[in-house]
Protein backbone atom coordinates (compact mmCIF):
# COMPACT_ATOMS: atom_id res chain seq x y z
CA UNK A 1 0.00 0.00 0.00
CA UNK A 2 1.29 3.48 -0.88
CA UNK A 3 1.11 5.61 2.28
CA UNK A 4 2.11 8.82 0.54
CA UNK A 5 0.21 11.15 -1.78
CA UNK A 6 1.12 11.16 -5.45
CA UNK A 7 3.66 13.98 -5.75
CA UNK A 8 3.71 13.58 -9.53
CA UNK A 9 0.10 14.69 -9.89
CA UNK A 10 1.09 18.29 -10.75
CA UNK A 11 3.38 16.96 -13.47
CA UNK A 12 0.59 14.74 -14.84
CA UNK A 13 -1.85 17.66 -14.82
CA UNK A 14 0.67 19.88 -16.62
CA UNK A 15 1.29 17.20 -19.25
CA UNK A 16 -2.44 16.73 -19.81
CA UNK A 17 -2.97 20.51 -20.02
CA UNK A 18 -0.21 21.01 -22.59
CA UNK A 19 -1.14 17.95 -24.66
CA UNK A 20 -4.73 19.16 -24.83
CA UNK A 21 -4.04 22.68 -26.14
CA UNK A 22 -4.79 23.55 -29.78
CA UNK A 23 -1.10 24.07 -30.59
CA UNK A 24 -0.26 20.54 -29.44
CA UNK A 25 -3.22 19.10 -31.31
CA UNK A 26 -1.91 20.71 -34.50
CA UNK A 27 1.60 19.38 -33.83
CA UNK A 28 0.37 15.82 -33.29
CA UNK A 29 -1.25 15.62 -36.73
CA UNK A 30 2.05 14.95 -38.50
CA UNK A 31 5.08 15.84 -36.33
CA UNK A 32 8.38 16.10 -38.16
CA UNK A 33 10.21 14.75 -35.10
CA UNK A 34 10.33 11.01 -34.43
CA UNK A 35 9.17 10.08 -30.90
CA UNK A 36 7.60 13.53 -30.58
CA UNK A 37 5.11 12.72 -27.81
CA UNK A 38 7.79 10.99 -25.72
CA UNK A 39 10.15 13.94 -26.18
CA UNK A 40 7.48 16.40 -25.01
CA UNK A 41 6.77 14.20 -22.00
CA UNK A 42 10.50 13.87 -21.24
CA UNK A 43 11.05 17.64 -21.32
CA UNK A 44 8.12 18.30 -18.99
CA UNK A 45 9.39 15.64 -16.58
CA UNK A 46 12.89 17.12 -16.69
CA UNK A 47 11.54 20.63 -16.07
CA UNK A 48 9.68 19.36 -13.02
CA UNK A 49 12.73 17.45 -11.77
CA UNK A 50 15.02 20.47 -12.18
CA UNK A 51 12.50 22.71 -10.43
CA UNK A 52 12.21 20.34 -7.46
CA UNK A 53 15.96 20.06 -7.01
CA UNK A 54 17.66 23.13 -8.47
CA UNK A 55 15.22 26.06 -8.63
CA UNK A 56 16.71 29.05 -6.81
CA UNK A 57 14.66 30.78 -4.15
CA UNK A 58 15.48 34.21 -5.57
CA UNK A 59 13.49 33.63 -8.78
CA UNK A 60 9.83 33.65 -9.64
CA UNK A 61 8.57 30.32 -10.93
CA UNK A 62 10.08 29.28 -14.27
CA UNK A 63 8.90 25.68 -14.05
CA UNK A 64 5.55 24.04 -14.88
CA UNK A 65 3.30 27.02 -13.99
CA UNK A 66 5.27 29.34 -16.29
CA UNK A 67 5.52 26.69 -19.02
CA UNK A 68 1.77 26.02 -18.91
CA UNK A 69 1.03 29.75 -18.85
CA UNK A 70 3.14 30.61 -21.87
CA UNK A 71 1.92 27.56 -23.85
CA UNK A 72 -1.68 28.50 -23.03
CA UNK A 73 -1.12 32.15 -23.99
CA UNK A 74 0.46 31.29 -27.36
CA UNK A 75 -2.15 28.61 -28.09
CA UNK A 76 -5.10 30.88 -27.22
CA UNK A 77 -3.57 33.66 -29.35
CA UNK A 78 -3.07 31.36 -32.34
CA UNK A 79 -6.59 29.96 -32.02
CA UNK A 80 -8.27 33.37 -31.69
CA UNK A 81 -6.38 34.94 -34.60
CA UNK A 82 -6.36 31.80 -36.76
CA UNK A 83 -2.63 31.46 -37.38
CA UNK A 84 -2.42 28.00 -35.80
CA UNK A 85 -4.85 26.70 -38.44
CA UNK A 86 -2.62 28.15 -41.16
CA UNK A 87 0.68 26.73 -39.91
CA UNK A 88 2.06 23.33 -40.77
CA UNK A 89 2.17 20.49 -38.29
CA UNK A 90 5.98 20.72 -38.35
CA UNK A 91 5.89 24.40 -37.42
CA UNK A 92 3.50 23.67 -34.55
CA UNK A 93 5.76 20.80 -33.46
CA UNK A 94 8.79 23.11 -33.30
CA UNK A 95 6.93 25.95 -31.59
CA UNK A 96 5.46 23.79 -28.82
CA UNK A 97 8.83 22.34 -27.78
CA UNK A 98 10.47 25.78 -28.00
CA UNK A 99 7.85 27.21 -25.62
CA UNK A 100 8.38 24.32 -23.19
CA UNK A 101 12.18 24.66 -23.08
CA UNK A 102 12.71 28.42 -23.46
CA UNK A 103 13.45 29.06 -19.75
CA UNK A 104 14.89 25.72 -18.64
CA UNK A 105 18.26 27.45 -18.22
CA UNK A 106 16.74 29.27 -15.23
CA UNK A 107 16.27 25.88 -13.55
CA UNK A 108 19.81 24.60 -14.12
CA UNK A 109 23.15 25.86 -12.83
CA UNK A 110 25.62 23.62 -14.62
CA UNK A 111 28.64 25.50 -15.93
CA UNK A 112 29.39 22.73 -18.46
CA UNK A 113 26.47 24.02 -20.54
CA UNK A 114 28.16 27.34 -21.23
CA UNK A 115 29.27 27.85 -24.84
CA UNK A 116 33.03 27.47 -25.19
CA UNK A 117 33.27 31.15 -26.13
CA UNK A 118 31.82 32.15 -22.74
CA UNK A 119 33.87 29.88 -20.48
CA UNK A 120 36.08 32.77 -19.37
CA UNK A 121 33.76 35.78 -19.64
CA UNK A 122 30.84 34.05 -17.85
CA UNK A 123 32.65 32.09 -15.17
CA UNK A 124 30.37 30.90 -12.39
CA UNK A 125 30.77 33.32 -9.51
CA UNK A 126 29.58 32.04 -6.17
CA UNK A 127 29.14 35.56 -4.73
CA UNK A 128 26.03 36.18 -6.87
CA UNK A 129 24.94 32.86 -8.31
CA UNK A 130 21.42 34.08 -9.05
CA UNK A 131 22.66 36.84 -11.35
CA UNK A 132 24.95 34.35 -13.11
CA UNK A 133 22.03 31.97 -13.71
CA UNK A 134 19.82 34.78 -15.02
CA UNK A 135 22.49 36.27 -17.32
CA UNK A 136 23.53 32.91 -18.83
CA UNK A 137 20.22 31.03 -18.91
CA UNK A 138 19.78 31.58 -22.66
CA UNK A 139 23.35 30.81 -23.73
CA UNK A 140 23.39 27.58 -21.69
CA UNK A 141 20.17 26.27 -23.24
CA UNK A 142 21.56 24.52 -26.39
CA UNK A 143 23.93 22.20 -24.51
CA UNK A 144 21.43 21.65 -21.69
CA UNK A 145 18.66 20.49 -24.04
CA UNK A 146 21.01 18.19 -25.94
CA UNK A 147 22.16 16.62 -22.66
CA UNK A 148 18.57 16.06 -21.53
CA UNK A 149 17.65 14.46 -24.87
CA UNK A 150 20.83 12.44 -25.41
CA UNK A 151 19.04 9.04 -25.45
CA UNK A 152 16.66 10.30 -28.15
CA UNK A 153 19.51 11.74 -30.23
CA UNK A 154 21.38 8.43 -30.04
CA UNK A 155 18.22 6.56 -31.06
CA UNK A 156 17.54 8.98 -33.95
CA UNK A 157 20.55 11.05 -35.11
CA UNK A 158 18.29 13.06 -37.45
CA UNK A 159 16.77 14.66 -34.32
CA UNK A 160 19.88 16.82 -34.02
CA UNK A 161 18.99 18.88 -37.11
CA UNK A 162 15.46 19.48 -35.81
CA UNK A 163 16.86 20.52 -32.41
CA UNK A 164 19.01 23.14 -34.14
CA UNK A 165 15.79 24.80 -35.32
CA UNK A 166 13.83 24.29 -32.09
CA UNK A 167 16.60 25.63 -29.86
CA UNK A 168 17.05 28.68 -32.08
CA UNK A 169 13.34 29.44 -31.76
CA UNK A 170 13.60 29.06 -27.98
CA UNK A 171 16.70 31.21 -27.43
CA UNK A 172 15.31 34.03 -29.57
CA UNK A 173 13.39 35.35 -26.55
CA UNK A 174 16.76 36.65 -25.35
CA UNK A 175 17.37 38.79 -28.45
CA UNK A 176 15.81 41.62 -30.43
CA UNK A 177 14.82 40.91 -34.05
CA UNK A 178 17.75 42.85 -35.52
CA UNK A 179 20.35 40.91 -33.51
CA UNK A 180 22.28 37.94 -34.84
CA UNK A 181 21.04 35.69 -32.02
CA UNK A 182 17.52 36.01 -33.47
CA UNK A 183 18.51 34.66 -36.88
CA UNK A 184 18.24 31.12 -38.21
CA UNK A 185 20.93 29.56 -40.36
CA UNK A 186 19.36 29.47 -43.80
CA UNK A 187 21.24 26.28 -44.76
CA UNK A 188 19.79 24.37 -41.78
CA UNK A 189 16.27 25.55 -42.53
CA UNK A 190 16.46 24.80 -46.25
CA UNK A 191 17.82 21.32 -45.56
CA UNK A 192 14.58 20.57 -43.71
CA UNK A 193 12.41 22.34 -46.30
CA UNK A 194 11.58 25.21 -43.94
CA UNK A 195 10.87 28.86 -44.70
CA UNK A 196 13.27 31.09 -42.72
CA UNK A 197 10.81 34.00 -42.62
CA UNK A 198 8.15 31.78 -41.03
CA UNK A 199 10.66 30.43 -38.54
CA UNK A 200 11.40 34.02 -37.52
CA UNK A 201 7.65 34.35 -36.98
CA UNK A 202 7.81 31.43 -34.53
CA UNK A 203 10.75 33.13 -32.80
CA UNK A 204 8.57 36.20 -32.38
CA UNK A 205 5.68 34.19 -30.91
CA UNK A 206 7.98 32.84 -28.18
CA UNK A 207 9.45 36.28 -27.48
CA UNK A 208 6.08 38.05 -27.33
CA UNK A 209 4.39 35.33 -25.25
CA UNK A 210 7.26 35.43 -22.76
CA UNK A 211 7.28 39.23 -22.57
CA UNK A 212 3.52 39.27 -21.91
CA UNK A 213 3.75 36.64 -19.15
CA UNK A 214 4.42 39.42 -16.67
CA UNK A 215 1.35 39.83 -14.49
CA UNK A 216 0.81 39.07 -10.81
CA UNK A 217 -0.25 35.48 -11.53
CA UNK A 218 3.48 34.74 -11.96
CA UNK A 219 4.08 35.02 -8.22
CA UNK A 220 2.54 35.82 -4.83
CA UNK A 221 4.67 38.89 -4.18
CA UNK A 222 3.61 39.53 -0.58
CA UNK A 223 4.28 35.92 0.44
CA UNK A 224 7.65 35.95 -1.30
CA UNK A 225 8.69 39.10 0.54
CA UNK A 226 7.58 37.66 3.88
CA UNK A 227 9.08 34.21 3.57
CA UNK A 228 11.62 33.94 0.77
CA UNK A 229 15.23 35.05 0.53
CA UNK A 230 16.07 37.36 -2.31
CA UNK A 231 18.45 40.13 -3.23
CA UNK A 232 17.08 43.66 -3.56
CA UNK A 233 16.99 43.21 -7.33
CA UNK A 234 15.02 39.96 -6.99
CA UNK A 235 12.55 41.64 -4.61
CA UNK A 236 12.19 44.46 -7.12
CA UNK A 237 11.19 41.95 -9.79
CA UNK A 238 8.61 40.43 -7.41
CA UNK A 239 7.09 43.86 -6.74
CA UNK A 240 7.10 44.68 -10.46
CA UNK A 241 4.94 41.60 -11.17
CA UNK A 242 2.32 42.95 -8.75
CA UNK A 243 1.93 46.14 -10.81
CA UNK A 244 0.20 44.27 -13.66
CA UNK A 245 -3.18 42.89 -12.65
CA UNK A 246 -3.91 41.19 -15.96
CA UNK A 247 -2.55 40.78 -19.47
CA UNK A 248 -5.54 39.62 -21.47
CA UNK A 249 -5.20 37.15 -24.33
CA UNK A 250 -4.40 38.53 -27.77
CA UNK A 251 -7.58 38.53 -29.87
CA UNK A 252 -8.25 40.23 -33.16
CA UNK A 253 -4.57 41.15 -33.28
CA UNK A 254 -5.07 43.30 -30.15
CA UNK A 255 -4.01 42.94 -26.52
CA UNK A 256 -5.29 44.85 -23.49
CA UNK A 257 -3.61 45.24 -20.12
CA UNK A 258 -4.79 46.33 -16.69
CA UNK A 259 -2.48 47.77 -14.04
CA UNK A 260 -2.86 47.69 -10.25
CA UNK A 261 -2.32 50.39 -7.66
CA UNK A 262 0.20 49.97 -4.85
CA UNK A 263 -0.39 51.56 -1.43
CA UNK A 264 1.73 54.23 0.24
CA UNK A 265 3.89 54.83 -2.82
CA UNK A 266 5.70 58.11 -3.58
CA UNK A 267 4.29 60.49 -6.17
CA UNK A 268 6.95 59.63 -8.73
CA UNK A 269 5.54 56.11 -9.08
CA UNK A 270 4.07 57.36 -12.37
CA UNK A 271 7.45 57.03 -14.05
CA UNK A 272 7.39 53.30 -13.29
CA UNK A 273 3.97 52.87 -14.92
CA UNK A 274 5.25 54.82 -17.93
CA UNK A 275 8.24 52.50 -18.30
CA UNK A 276 5.99 49.47 -17.77
CA UNK A 277 3.76 50.63 -20.63
CA UNK A 278 6.85 51.09 -22.80
CA UNK A 279 7.96 47.58 -21.84
CA UNK A 280 4.74 46.09 -23.19
CA UNK A 281 4.91 48.28 -26.31
CA UNK A 282 8.20 46.56 -27.17
CA UNK A 283 6.25 43.56 -28.46
CA UNK A 284 5.57 45.64 -31.58
CA UNK A 285 9.26 45.34 -32.45
CA UNK A 286 8.41 41.78 -33.53
CA UNK A 287 5.52 42.75 -35.82
CA UNK A 288 7.38 42.45 -39.11
CA UNK A 289 8.33 38.86 -38.21
CA UNK A 290 4.88 38.05 -36.81
CA UNK A 291 3.39 39.20 -40.11
CA UNK A 292 5.03 36.21 -41.82
CA UNK A 293 2.58 33.92 -39.98
CA UNK A 294 -0.33 36.42 -39.95
CA UNK A 295 0.11 37.06 -36.22
CA UNK A 296 1.05 40.76 -36.11
CA UNK A 297 -0.35 42.89 -33.28
CA UNK A 298 -2.16 46.05 -34.35
CA UNK A 299 -2.74 47.68 -30.97
CA UNK A 300 -1.94 47.49 -27.25
CA UNK A 301 -4.54 49.07 -24.99
CA UNK A 302 -4.11 49.98 -21.33
CA UNK A 303 -7.15 50.32 -19.07
CA UNK A 304 -7.57 53.91 -17.91
CA UNK A 305 -8.39 52.88 -14.34
CA UNK A 306 -5.92 50.91 -12.23
CA UNK A 307 -7.64 48.45 -9.96
CA UNK A 308 -7.28 48.40 -6.19
CA UNK A 309 -7.82 44.93 -4.77
CA UNK A 310 -6.67 42.56 -2.04
CA UNK A 311 -3.26 42.22 -3.66
CA UNK A 312 -2.94 46.02 -3.51
CA UNK A 313 -3.66 45.87 0.21
CA UNK A 314 -1.23 42.99 0.77
CA UNK A 315 1.50 44.93 -1.05
CA UNK A 316 1.68 47.46 1.80
CA UNK A 317 4.43 45.15 3.00
CA UNK A 318 6.90 46.82 0.61
CA UNK A 319 7.19 49.79 2.99
CA UNK A 320 8.53 47.49 5.71
CA UNK A 321 11.67 46.82 3.67
CA UNK A 322 14.41 49.22 4.84
CA UNK A 323 16.22 49.21 1.48
CA UNK A 324 13.00 50.17 -0.34
CA UNK A 325 11.45 52.72 2.03
CA UNK A 326 13.24 55.66 0.39
CA UNK A 327 14.24 53.91 -2.81
CA UNK A 328 11.27 52.03 -4.26
CA UNK A 329 11.18 53.88 -7.59
CA UNK A 330 14.85 53.44 -8.61
CA UNK A 331 14.78 49.79 -7.56
CA UNK A 332 11.76 49.17 -9.80
CA UNK A 333 13.34 51.11 -12.66
CA UNK A 334 16.46 48.97 -12.39
CA UNK A 335 14.47 45.86 -13.37
CA UNK A 336 13.66 47.19 -16.86
CA UNK A 337 15.70 46.98 -20.03
CA UNK A 338 17.14 50.25 -21.39
CA UNK A 339 14.77 49.98 -24.34
CA UNK A 340 11.72 50.27 -22.05
CA UNK A 341 13.30 53.24 -20.31
CA UNK A 342 13.78 54.77 -23.76
CA UNK A 343 17.40 55.60 -22.97
CA UNK A 344 19.41 54.07 -25.81
CA UNK A 345 20.48 57.33 -27.44
CA UNK A 346 24.06 56.04 -27.38
CA UNK A 347 23.02 53.31 -29.84
CA UNK A 348 21.64 54.84 -33.03
CA UNK A 349 20.76 51.45 -34.54
CA UNK A 350 18.49 50.51 -31.62
CA UNK A 351 17.09 54.04 -31.39
CA UNK A 352 15.82 53.96 -34.97
CA UNK A 353 13.73 50.89 -34.15
CA UNK A 354 12.37 52.42 -30.94
CA UNK A 355 11.46 55.66 -32.70
CA UNK A 356 8.90 53.73 -34.76
CA UNK A 357 7.04 52.68 -31.59
CA UNK A 358 6.29 56.17 -30.24
CA UNK A 359 7.35 55.15 -26.75
CA UNK A 360 6.59 57.60 -23.97
CA UNK A 361 9.54 59.84 -22.99
CA UNK A 362 11.20 59.01 -19.67
CA UNK A 363 13.29 61.44 -17.63
CA UNK A 364 15.73 59.56 -15.42
CA UNK A 365 17.71 62.58 -14.19
CA UNK A 366 16.56 62.07 -10.59
CA UNK A 367 17.79 58.48 -10.57
CA UNK A 368 21.14 58.52 -12.38
CA UNK A 369 23.18 58.19 -9.20
CA UNK A 370 21.35 54.95 -8.42
CA UNK A 371 20.92 53.53 -11.92
CA UNK A 372 24.29 54.57 -13.37
CA UNK A 373 26.76 55.30 -10.57
CA UNK A 374 30.12 56.60 -11.73
CA UNK A 375 31.99 54.09 -9.57
CA UNK A 376 31.39 50.49 -8.34
CA UNK A 377 28.76 50.59 -5.59
CA UNK A 378 27.17 48.28 -3.07
CA UNK A 379 23.39 48.37 -2.74
CA UNK A 380 23.72 50.48 0.40
CA UNK A 381 25.92 53.03 -1.38
CA UNK A 382 23.49 53.29 -4.28
CA UNK A 383 20.62 53.88 -1.86
CA UNK A 384 22.60 56.60 -0.10
CA UNK A 385 23.45 58.22 -3.44
CA UNK A 386 19.76 58.32 -4.33
CA UNK A 387 18.75 59.81 -0.97
CA UNK A 388 21.40 62.53 -1.34
CA UNK A 389 20.41 63.09 -4.96
CA UNK A 390 16.77 63.53 -3.96
CA UNK A 391 17.49 66.36 -1.53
Amino acid sequence: MNHYPDFDIEQANALSFIMGCSLAQKAFIDPSVHNYTNIVRCLIEEADRLADNCHMSEFTNHALPHICSIVRRASAWGTADGWIDRMSSSEACYLLIALIIHDLGMLSQDVQDLPDSERISSRKGMSDLASWVRSTHVSRLPKLIRRLLTPYIIDDPSLSAHLDIIIQIAVSHGAWPWQEAFCHKSESAKALGLDVSRLRGLNAVVAVSDLLDEDSSRCDTATLIRHKHGSNLNISHWIRHALTAEVRDIQGHKVSIQFRTLPDVPDDIEIVYTVLQNHYQLICLYNSDLAAIDASISSIDFDEVRITDQISSDMRIWSELPDFRYCLIPWLLSTFEDEAKNCVQHNSEVQKYLDKLNLKPVCLNNYTGFLSPSFPCTDEERILLHILESR
